[in-house]
């Protein structure tokens, strides 16, 4: 099969046809790739948030270690 010919066509292929097609697969091809981007926004989004709530779980366990570790000593001190 040549370029110019399209698969059981009874003929050569129209340039303005070709031209047609090709512009309705970058149209496609544009779209998707809109797509895969908006995709990627989101999942950055979302990495974002997630990395800041493990680093706000991370302050917190610190945070209730250090209380912990308070009490301990605390208790630990003969009372008068």
């Amino acid at each position: 099969m040549r370029f110019n010919e399209q698969p059981h066509s009874a003929g050569p292929v129209r340039l303005e046809d070709t031209a047609e097609q090709m512009t309705s697969l970058a149209g496609r091809f544009d779209c998707l790739a809109t797509e895969f981007s908006s995709g990627l926004d989101r999942q950055r989004v979302d990495s974002e948030q997630e990395s800041a709530a493990v680093n706000q779980m991370a302050a917190t366990t610190q945070e209730v270690a250090s209380h912990v570790q308070r009490t301990a000593e605390f208790t630990q001190k003969p009372m008068c």
